[in-house]
């Protein structure tokens, strides 16, 4: 007790720093928090909102579904947009639609039954004169036919990248090969050195069999989100059966760069390679993803525009154009650090231009090492500088630690994209000096009233010796600069009682010192 009495600020400084420190080498979650909400700031900071772009996005909104009509579209309908824009010779289109099933149709249904019926009668009829009616039928289901179409669309743009979806759980996936189709889509040179791991998929979801045969490639589209509900990172790779399926912005950024299977290299953990692009990675073979701006920073098209001719196809030349929707109803919009409300296409859109732009965020391999170093020199702060401080020099010392920490973080991240977490020493100091300055006015408040109970002693016993001595005013002088309590008005009632009987006069009106209790 007599140590801690004599050094409270040394022990103050030692839990503050060995708290922080279990802090820092185990994360705690809503401390983690507070570093993500200053990640986004940082993030806002970072964005270049009207900095120029590659990516032309068309979409499907509001107005455009008022006019067509509600969701889902004829395919036939995707398909004559897709003609639209493959006209203005666009290097690569995205189109962020997840076709798994084939259109629905009665009618194309019926059409199909009444040629295998046709079909049968010819055979046992060979003279009828079926032929004529057979290519009506044909016919009538080529125009019904709307994932014929849009097959077709595909086919003639040359261009187009689809999306898949991957599900995860627990179920033992066989041992069977992957289909051709998913595999031919897997990037190849992997390592993993370290043993690093990416999210594994047990069940891919993928286009029908006629629109995976047409299009230039295909990425998975999972998306993943922090603690905060926030999405931030990209996830690059999907284990998928023992293949590596890249996400879709990798695949759109590797077909726009025209870049052959074997350019696209992957270390998980620490990076993936497209051509002469090096895009770091977190541990989970994930991007962090540095926005352009909120949402309307790219430049947008109607859909409903683009397919009645009121956008001119010159737009979409040598572009990355990504057809998506904004409209209500279609899926939630993502809370992003620079927007709440983004659409799912936006989210892309920024994502492609940060690795076209090679526009990276990275926490550096030292960023660890760095933050704990920082914990261990704030405490040595806590104990050693501020106690030794005047209350102003310890208030400037704290405000300058304060805005290094914060300004050297700040530019590291907006002029590097270097990522080095400082909440923890940021909250250690702020607590640290609160703690010290706290400290120092009980301590000081401590002294101030055992100097002021000493005094008061000192003049209540020369009061009483001047009292004996007959010193009457004298006595109340020192009497009246001692606080007034039980026992202090029975002194002064005796010394009034010694000026009665003295017959003194004073013309000084009595005076207590009610000041303190």
């Amino acid at each position: 007790m007599g140590f801690l009495k004599r050094h409270p600020t040394l022990i103050l400084g030692l839990v503050i720093t060995l708290v922080f420190l279990w802090f820092g080498l185990f994360r705690v979650g809503f401390l983690y928090t507070l570093d993500l909400k200053l990640y986004d700031v940082m993030m806002g900071l970072r964005s270049e909102a009207e900095s120029p772009s590659e990516i032309v996005m068309v979409d499907i909104d509001d107005d455009s579904i008022e006019k067509f009509g509600r969701w889902p579209w004829p395919r036939s309908l995707i398909a004559a947009g897709i003609d639209k824009i493959s006209a203005g010779k666009p290097r690569v289109i995205g189109l962020n639609f997840v076709f798994s099933e084939p259109e629905e149709s009665s009618g194309l249904q019926e059409l199909r039954g009444l040629e295998q019926i046709i079909r049968s009668a010819s055979v046992e009829s060979p003279d009828a004169p079926f032929d004529p009616i057979l290519q009506a039928v044909m016919a009538s289901q080529q125009r019904l036919d709307s994932d014929g179409k849009l097959a077709d669309s595909l086919r003639a743009s040359g261009n187009v990248v689809l999306p898949v979806v991957f599900k995860e759980g627990t179920m033992v996936v066989s041992e069977e090969p992957p289909v051709d189709a998913i595999a031919d889509q897997a990037i190849r040179n992997v390592s993993n050195p370290e043993g690093f791991r990416v999210p594994v998929g047990t069940e891919v979801i993928m286009p029908i069999p006629a629109f995976m045969q047409t299009t230039r490639g295909v990425g998975h589209i999972n998306l993943a989100y922090d603690m905060d509900g926030t999405a931030r990172r990209e996830r690059l790779l999907y284990q998928y059966r023992g293949l590596y399926i890249p996400s879709y912005t990798l695949r759109l950024a590797a077909t726009f760069l025209n870049l052959k299977p074997l350019q696209l290299r992957a270390k998980l953990g620490f990076g993936v390679t497209l051509g002469s692009i090096e895009i770091p990675t977190t541990f989970y073979s994930e991007q962090l993803v540095s926005f352009k701006g909120p949402r309307g920073s790219f430049k947008q098209y109607a859909y409903f525009d683009v397919i009645n001719d009121k956008v001119p196809v010159s737009v979409f030349r040598n572009k990355i154009v990504l057809v998506t929707t904004s409209a209500s109803g279609f899926g939630n919009p993502l809370s992003t650090p620079v927007d709440p409300t983004m659409p799912l296409g936006e989210w892309t859109a920024n994502a492609l231009w940060a690795i076209l732009n090679q526009r990276f965020v990275e926490q550096p391999l030292w960023s660890a090492t760095a933050e704990l170093a920082l914990i261990l020199v704030m405490g040595l702060v806590i104990i050693f500088l501020l106690p030794r401080l005047k209350a102003l020099f310890s208030g400037i010392a704290f405000v300058a630690l304060f805005l290094i920490l914060i300004g050297g973080s700040t530019y590291m991240f907006v002029s590097n994209g270097l990522w080095v977490q400082i909440t923890y020493p940021l909250i250690q100091l702020i607590l640290g000096y609160i703690g010290v300055v706290s400290l120092r006015f009980f301590v000081t408040e401590t002294r101030k009233e055992k100097v002021e109970e000493e005094s008061a002693e000192t003049n209540r016993m020369l009061g009483l010796s001047f009292q004996s001595q007959g010193m009457l005013d004298m006595a109340f002088d020192k009497f009246r600069k001692v606080p007034v309590d039980n026992e202090m008005k029975g002194i002064l009632y005796t010394l009034a009682l010694d000026f009665e009987r003295n017959g003194s006069s004073t013309r000084r009106r009595p005076y207590m010192n009610t000041s303190r209790r």
